[in-house]
């Protein structure tokens, strides 16, 4: 009895859930950047756009 309260504690479950837990931080963290990744894209595409629509003249004798 001695040998059994001697050793160390297992305690099993609130590891795997702190594991699940990080896991699922991680994912939504990896999603969120994606997203923002898509937004600053769309947003520079639309500003590359925007300047093209009107081209600067080029004068060589200004």
């Amino acid at each position: 009895m001695a040998a059994f309260l001697a050793s160390a504690a297992r305690i099993v479950i609130p590891e795997i859930e702190h594991r699940l837990a990080k896991v699922l931080h991680d994912v939504a963290t990896i999603e969120v950047d994606v997203l923002d990744e898509r937004a600053a894209i769309f947003a520079v595409e639309n500003h590359v756009l925007v300047l093209a629509r009107r081209p600067a003249t080029l004068d060589y004798h200004a």
